[in-house]
């Protein structure tokens, strides 16, 4: 039986303490003490104290300058702003709690900054993964997406609404990095039939990753990131 502690991972909102509800079903003995009237009524409360296969944790990267800027980052390699520096060293604090064996990161700066912030907090190694480079947008980075829906509007209408079916001009498919990650994250799910391994990856080889480790298909490749959760607790539908 793992048993998890809560107490790091209270936030505060509208000057009232409460948990993030993605936290709930991953700690056991913190459900004693909150207050029902805190948690909404649609919670779930299927609350399970025994892990008994791999769990992954899935992170984004912190913000860089593009990022914040609401620009095409995809695989230049670029360090934390000041802003992602922020989000890393918060999303390590939430997931301090948590009981993670293994940290793997995608081979960006960005990445790996991100993943040194989760390691400093609780002393756990971090694996870079070569293979593990964020799409290539081609000319598409450092363009905005406002730009982009002015000068290729069917191209950018197309990604939205079916990402797997076009290639960025220079860049690669989806199905290219699928192709590419897909053999080291087979190897890391053989490795850890139980337990919690945490992947860091940067939009959108996160979402990537996602449909990968879920089989399903993905979202909206340009959603903004700053709406996005920092992190999501997958469990793996099948062996990839």
């Amino acid at each position: 039986t793992t048993e998890f502690s809560c107490s790091l991972l209270e936030v505060q909102s509208s000057k009232k303490t409460v948990i993030p509800m993605q936290l709930l079903s991953l700690c056991p003995k913190s459900m004693s003490q909150v207050n029902n009237s805190e948690i909404p009524v649609s919670a779930p409360m299927n609350i399970s104290t025994t892990q008994q296969s791999l769990r992954i944790i899935l992170v984004r990267t912190g913000s860089t300058e593009l990022d914040d800027q609401g620009r095409i980052s995809g695989c230049l390699d670029m360090p934390l702003s000041a802003t992602g520096i922020r989000e890393a060293t918060e999303t390590a604090l939430e997931l301090n709690a948590l009981d993670i064996d293994m940290i793997y990161s995608a081979k960006c700066l960005a990445a790996q900054q991100t993943a040194k912030q989760l390691s400093s907090k609780s002393s756990i190694k971090v694996r870079v993964q070569e293979p593990w480079a964020n799409l290539d947008h081609g000319l598409w980075h450092g363009k905005s997406l406002e730009e982009l829906k002015e000068t290729q509007p069917k191209l950018f209408k197309q990604w939205n609404e079916n990402p797997e079916s076009i290639c960025p001009p220079g860049g690669e498919t989806i199905e290219e990095v699928r192709n590419r990650i897909s053999s080291s994250l087979s190897k890391i799910r053989r490795k850890w039939k139980t337990g919690t391994v945490a992947i860091v990856a940067p939009e959108p080889l996160f979402s990537i990753f996602r449909s990968l480790i879920q089989s399903s298909e993905l979202r909206d490749l340009f959603e903004d990131k700053s709406q996005m959760d920092r992190w999501e607790a997958l469990d793996p539908v099948a062996a990839a």
